[in-house]
């Protein structure tokens, strides 16, 4: 891929299952020391600061969520077919943010204007299958 090809790709990054429980622990509570050498350019292989999206899986009792850190449209988003609402993991994910740019750029950055959007997805299925997937606000 030529450089200047590369500069047009819009870089996501996904976390693997176990970042968001090292970074939020049920007995020790958030803790970004836990998952900072996790995003090193040097690991990840691009600056993580780079990228216009970030998502987070994020495993529940009985079902999986998925939280998206959004920096190119400024919003934070929670997505969960249950239905569910659980603003603590934006909240975690707005510190983290924070944190990482802090520490990755030595700068900080004001997310106080950013969306934070919690979505209810609906799954349509048509005969035994799942066709499509529908997201709303909450």
């Amino acid at each position: 891929m030529s450089l200047m090809h590369a500069k047009k790709v819009k870089l996501s990054h996904f976390f693997n299952t176990f970042f968001y429980k090292k970074l939020v622990n049920l007995e020790s509570g958030y803790n970004y020391r836990a998952i900072k050498r996790w995003t090193s350019q040097r690991k990840v292989g691009y600056c993580l600061l780079d990228c216009d999206k970030i998502s987070v899986p994020i495993h529940k009792d009985r079902h999986w969520c998925l939280a998206v850190i959004n920096k190119k449209d400024q919003k934070f988003l929670y997505l969960d077919s249950l239905k569910g609402r659980d603003p603590n993991v934006l909240r975690a994910l707005e510190k983290y943010f924070v944190e990482e740019v802090k520490e990755k750029s030595g700068k900080d950055i004001d997310i106080s204007s950013w969306n934070k959007n919690l979505l209810k997805i609906f799954l349509h299925r048509r005969m035994g299958a799942y066709s499509s997937i529908c997201c709303n606000t909450l």
